[in-house]
C-alpha cells in the first residue's frame, strides 16, 4: 500500500466515517493539531533521553500514547464509529498530571517572577510543546463550538497538559543546572548596540 494516494490534492479528505470534507474543517484542524503536539513531544522525548532524564521521557511517552487515543476520539466523535474507539482518557489521567506538576514544583520551588522560554535545550522544547498544546486546546474548543460533542475530560486534559509542559520546562532547567530565564521589562534592558 502506497503512502500517497492523491485523494487530498484538491484540499479535501475523507473523515473516519467516509464523509468527504475540507482539510480546514474544525474536526481535521483539531486532529491535526493534536498530531502536531504529539510530534513536538517526540522531540522532547529525544532531547530528554539525550540529557539522561529518562523519568521525563517516560512521562511524555504516556502523554503521546494518550494523544493517539484522543486523536481517534476526535476523529470519531459524533459518528457511529465512536463506540469502537472507546474512552481511555479519564480523570485518572488528569490526576496523574496534577501529581506530576506538584512533584516538579516541590523540586523547583514556587515561581517568583515571570519567566521566558530558555535555559536548557530541553526546557525550550517544553515551552514550544506548551504553546502547541494550547493551540490544540483552542482547536478542540472550536470543534466543540461547531457542534461536535466530546468528553469534558478532553478539554481539562489539554489545559492540564499545558501546565505540565510549563512545570517540566522548569524541571528540565533545574535538572540540567540552568536557571529559569526571568522576564525583564524592555525599558530596564540596556540599549542594543
Amino acid at each position: 500500500m502506497s503512502i500517497y494516494t492523491g485523494n487530498g490534492d484538491e484540499g479535501h479528505t475523507r473523515r473516519i466515517d467516509g464523509e468527504r470534507v475540507s482539510k480546514t474543517a474544525p474536526r481535521l484542524a483539531a486532529v491535526g493539531t493534536v498530531d502536531e503536539f504529539n510530534a513536538t513531544l517526540g522531540m522532547c522525548v529525544c532531547q530528554a533521553r539525550g540529557d539522561r532524564l529518562d523519568n521525563l521521557a517516560e512521562a511524555l511517552l504516556d502523554i503521546q500514547n494518550e494523544l493517539f487515543v484522543i486523536g481517534s476520539q476526535l476523529a470519531a466523535a459524533g459518528t457511529p464509529l465512536f463506540a469502537c474507539v472507546g474512552d481511555g482518557i479519564d480523570e485518572k489521567c488528569i490526576k496523574r498530571m496534577e501529581n506530576q506538576i506538584d512533584q516538579a514544583e516541590r523540586i523547583t520551588g514556587q515561581l517568583e517572577s515571570f519567566i521566558i522560554p530558555g535555559g536548557s535545550e530541553l526546557s525550550a522544547r517544553f515551552h514550544v510543546a506548551r504553546t502547541v498544546c494550547r493551540r490544540a486546546e483552542r482547536t478542540v474548543i472550536a470543534l466543540v463550538e461547531s457542534g461536535v460533542e466530546i468528553s469534558h475530560v478532553l478539554m481539562k486534559y489539554f489545559n492540564r497538559t499545558s501546565d505540565l509542559m510549563f512545570a517540566f520546562a522548569r524541571l528540565a532547567n533545574h535538572e540540567k543546572g540552568f536557571a529559569d530565564v526571568t522576564w525583564q521589562k524592555p525599558d530596564s534592558q540596556s540599549e542594543a548596540v
